[in-house]
């Protein structure tokens, strides 16, 4: 999960809180918080620093390369493991450089005084007698950099993947020969690629920064990894159309590549979703029909509905009918009138009524297979490249969907919106691409009182 709810993140306060009691458990206490957050990258390093201190290197090892899987692109964990791997000193200068360049990319640890590397005393090393903090690292960084000529190939392997991360964070936009580097990587760079998601959903990439984890969704999509789909639904739900139009994009490309697998991991993950991710799923569907020959996805989407928030729930209910009876044809119109018989109660009564009219309609209709529609004309390539405006594909998609929508008044008109008050971490509702806490929560709740 790349963006926690408030329930998890106040629990998580509370017990980094209890961190600072007299008497507090340490390890205890930072393990409750793994059991909330498996990819808290902070308890994950402080944990290595106990586990360390108790002399289980390897153990402090192991969480430590989690921290890092966790969020590729925080400093912290690399120079950390670099000290504690530092007898093994071409590793040590590998981790510490990649340290020292996400360092210069944090412009928050650049200006805070409070914040720094601590370097490792190497034979022939530059000194470090710069005033500004960027110069000093800089010139380490690329020190460390003329290491690698003498670099071992196994640490050389090592590293590769962590380096093109490096790469994929201090660069806008990425050419042939970096992509195909991805690609080549395959699935084994997948989980670094979602934490590049994960850094930028936490904040530890800026707001503004959307080209790391665009370009990381593009990557994902080609790459065509389905365990990726749960990180990809998230970032496709978010206002800032690079994010949404790369998410959607990625979805749809690894769906066209694996879609039985793509489907069973949609199918596992259905019921706990919300009304965003399970409308994006349905769009996979009119797409690719033949990824759910029984129907199985389709049911799935309908289970807990009582968890999807009650402002979006009817239209979400009403666009899983259609998609049910678009799909699946005069069978699907028994699916649909089960549906409602069995999920009724958490509709309104002007919902169920629509629902019933809707059905009704669909029934007097051929129910031919839907069009499929036109592939992206898009490649990997030129999304990396920044050559794709997706403000100019979400209208263009718009456009054909308001079309649809003259043609076949029974699909309902009006779009999925997001609930009134958004959650804390949610985007904000003027879509501004921030967080409702860090944009219009204040000004929401003074007028609220």
């Amino acid at each position: 999960m790349l963006f926690l709810s408030d329930e998890i993140l106040e629990s998580k306060d509370q017990l980094i809180t209890d961190l600072d009691g007299e008497h507090a458990d340490r390890e205890a206490i930072l393990n409750k918080i793994l059991d909330l957050d498996p990819d808290d990258n902070v308890a994950l390093a402080t944990l290595a620093n106990l586990r360390s201190e108790a002399g289980d290197f390897a153990g402090a090892e192991a969480l430590l390369w989690r921290a890092i899987e966790s969020q590729p692109c925080a400093w912290a964990p690399y120079e950390q493991l670099a000290i504690l791997l530092k007898d093994q000193e071409p590793l040590a200068k590998g981790l510490f450089e990649l340290a020292c360049r996400f360092f210069l990319c944090d412009l928050e640890a650049l200006e805070d005084p409070d914040e720094d590397l601590q370097p490792i005393d190497w034979e022939n090393a530059p000194a470090l007698d710069q005033p500004e903090k960027r110069d000093r690292w800089q010139a380490l960084a690329d020190w460390l950099r003329g290491q690698r000529a003498v670099e071992p190939a196994a640490v050389t392997e090592r590293l590769a993947h962590y380096r093109l991360i490096e790469q994929l964070r201090d660069t806008a936009t990425l050419d042939q020969p970096l992509v195909d580097a991805f690609l080549k990587a395959g699935s084994d760079i997948v989980p670094l690629l979602v934490g590049v998601l994960r850094g930028w959903a936490s904040e530890l990439l800026e707001e503004e920064e959307v080209d790391p984890p665009a370009n990381s969704l593009a990557l994902l999509g080609e790459i065509g990894d389905p365990t990726a789909i749960p990180a990809i639904l998230e970032m496709a739900a978010l206002i800032p159309a690079a994010l949404s139009g790369a998410g959607h994009w990625a979805l749809d490309r690894i769906v066209a590549q694996h879609p039985l697998d793509a489907a069973r991991v949609m199918a596992d993950i259905a019921p706990s979703l919300d009304a965003t991710a399970r409308i994006a799923i349905a769009e996979s569907l009119l797409t690719h029909p033949a990824m759910d020959p029984n129907g199985v996805l389709i049911e799935r989407l309908f289970l807990n509905l009582e968890a999807v928030d009650p402002e979006a729930r009817g239209d979400c209910f009403q666009i899983l009918l259609s998609l049910a009876i678009m799909v699946r044809g005069k069978p699907g119109l028994e699916v649909a009138r089960g549906m409602l018989r069995r999920h009724g109660a958490l509709l309104s009564r002007n919902t169920r009524r629509e629902c019933d009219e809707m059905i009704a309609e669909y029934a007097e209709l051929p129910l031919t297979p839907p069009e499929p529609p036109e592939p992206s004309p898009w490649t990997v390539y030129q999304i990396c490249r920044g050559e794709v405006d997706w403000e100019e594909e979400m209208k263009k998609r718009e456009h054909d969907a308001d079309i649809d929508a003259d043609e076949e008044d029974y699909y309902p008109t009006e779009p999925l919106r997001k609930p009134d008050v958004p959650g804390r971490n949610d985007p904000c509702w003027c879509g501004s691409g921030k967080k409702y806490k860090k944009c219009h929560l204040e000004t929401d709740a003074a007028r609220a009182n």
